[in-house]
Parts: structure tokens; sequence; C-alpha cells
């Protein structure tokens, strides 16, 4: 048989190389005739060349886990196998940074992640935060909150605080997580007290606020005005009445607060308390969400108390918590707290009057009447009586009582009457009342002397005395008054009341418009009290019932 005929296999030829060997979990391909600029990556370990315990480790892997509920409890497993594994001398592997993971475990890693993450884990166990990616941190915090590798709750909380020290600089997104983790790992393992103050200091604050004002009717005034000051989004304390008049301003908001809270109560619409921060709800929760988390130790029944008005309860299947809702309405105390601002500016005639911004007519009538009320009692509290004058006023009484029975009429019988009142102390109060003395007989009248006659003499006139000249003053110099607004502030208001070319200006000037409204505002909330420019949007607006105020601020005349 002729060989040409007989087919033989070939491989057919291609342009694309061979497959290279797998490094670092990557695939490359480089091509024959072209050289390669790429930077290769480091040679991958070998399996023999692992740390036994870690060789181990990877042979408990499964990677057939695809519900989050099933990796977690497989991660829990591996965890507590390498609970207390440490690197020793010679087994120092550098972290990888470019690991990134969500919700990272061990079997994520590669070999030499794995190598890393431990070396890391021991330098932090000995007290050496050295740099990690935040994948790395994100499971080291996992193991602890399942206590993993910790003697006590108090030694993981320890743990968890400083890695939020030291990493939440590099890692803005980790102090987010950490703290919220940080709350619900005190709940779940019944931390004590200080725990519980330190990671809740907000939550008691706001809950400490308002059940103050909740119970405003038996509040003192030295208790319910800082709460107030602190549920109101209209800040009291930069008023210019405020500030010159604190503990009048504060006895007037809390009267105010009451009489408006009551108002709601009796018209079966909740006090201010509840429209401002609602009513406690009891919901259910989730422990440690958005971790990886796995606990098959068993709970018993129990609450956990932050205040009286939040608390965390388990039934032995399911948490839940009971509440104050997170965001109320923070802005439901502003217009009360404006209005009695303008208010008390006006009764008592200090500063810069504020425009009236309250809707309903009731409103102001309740506040001008706790103003009026209140000043009524300042009026009353002034009047003081002198007892010391007492006796001088019951011995004029005497007198007078005796005169009119005898039907005298003595002169200057008022002017002695008005010094025994206005001057006691002339009368000793053991002398007793003077006797009456009869009145003297007049004298004869006498035939009238003629006048001599009239000799007219001679009368020089007044030589006028001389005037000194005036002495030459130098003319009296005032400084004028500080401008409120800088040139470009007043520039920048000029352009917006005249509807000029205002975004030109703050392009030119390098300037934002927020900022500048801010500014703005700033400087002269002092002297009107109150905001002038609001931002809708990027866009600045005038607060129309300012625009007068802006303009003498900006020096513009109409």
């Amino acid at each position: 048989m002729d060989q040409e005929r007989i087919y033989r296999d070939e491989p057919i030829p291609s342009s694309v190389p061979p497959r290279q060997k797998e490094t670092g979990g990557s695939v490359t391909h480089k091509p024959a005739a072209f050289p390669s600029f790429r930077s290769e990556p480091a040679p991958r370990m070998w399996f023999s060349e692992l740390p036994p315990r870690i060789a181990a480790l990877k042979k408990m892997f499964n990677r057939n886990l695809f519900l989050p509920s099933e990796r977690a409890a497989a991660f829990r497993e591996q965890a507590q196998f390498m609970a207390d594994y440490m690197t020793g001398e010679g087994e120092h592997f550098a972290p990888d940074m470019s690991f990134v993971r969500y919700y990272p475990v061990y079997q994520d890693m590669t070999s030499e992640q794995l190598c890393g993450y431990f070396s890391w884990r021991s330098d932090v166990r000995r007290g050496e935060f050295t740099d990690a990616p935040l994948s790395y941190i994100f499971v080291y915090v996992y193991e602890i909150l399942m206590q993993i590798g910790v003697e006590s709750a108090e030694q993981g909380y320890a743990i968890m605080q400083a890695l939020l020290e030291n990493y939440a600089g590099e890692y803005p997104r980790l102090t987010g997580y950490l703290r919220k983790w940080m709350k619900d790992y005190t709940v779940y393992y019944n931390l004590d007290a200080d725990y519980r103050d330190k990671c809740f200091l907000y939550e008691i604050r706001r809950d400490g606020v308002a059940g103050v004002l909740a119970s405003c009717a038996e509040q003192e005034t030295q208790n319910l005005y800082p709460a107030i000051a602190a549920a109101s989004g209209y800040d009291l304390g930069r008023s210019v009445f405020v500030k010159a008049n604190p503990e009048r301003a504060a006895e007037i908001v809390c009267r105010v607060y009451v009489q408006i809270s009551d108002y709601y109560v009796r018209h079966h619409m909740g006090s201010l308390a509840e429209r401002r921060f609602g009513k406690p709800q009891k919901r259910s929760y989730e422990m440690f969400r958005a971790a990886v988390f796995q606990d098959a130790r068993p709970r018993d029944s129990r609450v956990y108390e932050i205040s009286p008005n939040r608390r965390y309860a388990y039934d032995g299947e399911k948490w839940t918590v009971e509440s104050l809702p997170e965001e109320g309405n923070p802005s439901v105390l502003d217009e009360f707290m404006r209005e009695t601002d303008r208010q008390m500016r006006e009764a008592y005639g200090f500063g810069h009057p504020l425009k009236v911004r309250v809707p309903k007519p009731t409103f102001q009538k309740i506040i001008g009447d706790v103003i009026a009320a209140y000043q009524e009692e300042e009026k009353l509290s002034h009047v003081s009586i002198d007892l010391g004058k007492l006796a001088g006023i019951r011995e004029a009484a005497a007198l007078t009582r005796d005169r009119l029975l005898a039907g005298e009429e003595e002169e200057g019988f008022a002017e002695s009457l008005a010094g025994s009142i206005m001057e006691p102390e002339s009368v000793p109060q053991s002398q007793p009342a003077p006797q009456l003395q009869p009145m003297p007989q007049p004298a004869p009248l006498l035939a009238p002397t003629p006048a001599p006659a009239f000799e007219p003499k001679f009368v020089p006139e007044p030589t006028p005395m001389p005037v000194p000249a005036p002495e030459p003053t130098s003319e009296l110099v005032t400084e004028p008054a500080p401008a409120l607004l800088s040139a470009q502030e007043a520039e920048f208001v000029r352009l917006l009341i005249e509807g000029g070319a205002w975004k030109e200006y703050l392009r030119e000037q390098h300037l934002f418009a927020s900022v500048i409204v801010d500014s703005v505002n700033e400087k002269l909330y002092d002297e009107i009290g109150d905001t002038v420019l609001e931002m809708d949007g990027d866009v600045p607006q005038i607060v129309e019932d300012y625009i007068e105020e802006l303009r003498q601020a900006a020096g513009i005349r109409a």
C-alpha cells in the first residue's frame, strides 16, 4: 500500500498558545512571538509547602455550599479548628492587600492569602496592628462575634474596639458595621451596664429627652428646658434674646411647651413628645445583620433593657426590639420655638423683630398669653412693702381722724400729712400722737404807711462781658460700624436681589454657592435671628420676609 495515501492524525496549527499554568488563581496567555510586559504574579504555593495546620484547614473546604446559613455553619466549624493557631518564627507571610470579598470566609482565600491572614491575625493578637485588607478585618470580626478565639465576651469587645481605633481611619466603612455589631454583641452576650452605656450612648440620651418631654408638666425648668432645646431644630442658644435673658427665656419656653402640649392632648391629637418622637414600636430584629454569623448554642429567654423606651427581648427562637422610631419628626417644635422667640423680642422690645410664620392663630394666642402672664408675675414680684413705714402711716391716719372730728382746719395740714407718710422715721413708734394746740389770734391791722415819692435815678447800662473766642477743636472722628458682610458676600446678595449673574460672579471668585450662603446666614443670625438665604437644590433663594434687611446689610439703597 502506498504510504502517502495512509491517513495520520496530526495536530492542527493554531495561533493560540497553549494554556499556561495557573498562578495565583489567574490564567495568562503568553504569545510566542511577542514578549509580555505584564508583571508576573508570585509563584503559587504548593500544597506540600503549606504549614500543616493550614493544609488541614484546606481539606475541610466544601466548594458546594451556596446558602448563607451553610457557609456560616462551615465557617464556624473551620474557625473553631483554627481558634488557637498562631504563626511561629519563620512562618510569617505578608498579607495580600488585593483580597476583596463580600462576606469573606476562609475558603474564599487562596493558600497565600490564608497564610497572610493568619500571620496578620497573630500580629493583632500580639498587639501589633499591621497593614491588612478590609476583608481580613471582617473575617476576624466574624470569629469574635461567634466567641471564637476569645476567653470572654468582654475580651471580644475590647478586640473589636481596638480594631475600630486602629483601622477606621483607613477604612471608614468599618465604623458603621462595627458600631452596630458592637451594640448587638453587648445585648447578645448580656454585657453589664458599663458596656451598654458606652455603646448606646446616643440612644439613651435620645430616649431620656423623650421621657422628659412626655412628663413635661412634672418637670422643673432646669430639666425641661435642655430637653426642649435638644429636641428642637430651632437653635434657641443662638437667639440674641435668649443670650441676654437666659433665665427668663427658659421659663417662658417651658411654659409655652407645657401649654401647647396640653392643647394637643385635650384635642386628642397626642402630646408634643409623641408628635416629635412617635410611640414605642415592637418589631422583629436580626442580630449581627450583614455579618457571617451562626450560633448553635441554646439561649434562654431574656430581656435586655437599654432605657424605659428601648428594650431587646429573646423568646428562645427569635429576637425583637421595642423602641421609639429612629427618625421621628425633628421639625415639629421648630415653629413654636421660633414664634416664642419672636413674641419675647416683641413683648420686651428687644433686638431685631422676627417675621410671623406660625400658621395657626391659636398657637400665637397661647404663646402671647404665656408671655403676658409671665410679665404680670414679674411686675408683682417687684412690689415690696416697707414694714418700717407702717407705724408712720398709722400715726398720720389717727391725726387725720382727730382733726376731722374736731372740724379744724390748719394751714399746711396737707403738707404735714404728706410728710408724716413719706418720712415716718420723724415720728417714733413709741411717741404719743401730738396734742392739738389752740390756733393763735390774728394781729390787728395797722394803717398803711404812704409810699415815698418816686425819684428817678440814673442807672448805667451794664457793660457786656467779653466772650472768649472758641478754641479750635479737632473734629470728632467716629469710626464707621464694621460691615456685617464682606465685599464678596455683599456683592453676591446684591446680585441675588437684583437678579444679576450671580453664577458667573461665584465662578470668577472661585466660590461655592452653599458656602457663601452659610456664611451670610451665620453673620446675620445674631442681628436678625433667622435664616435669610436658603438653598433650593443648587440654587440660592432669598427668604422674602427679610429682603429689606438683606438690602441694608449689603448696603443697597432703595
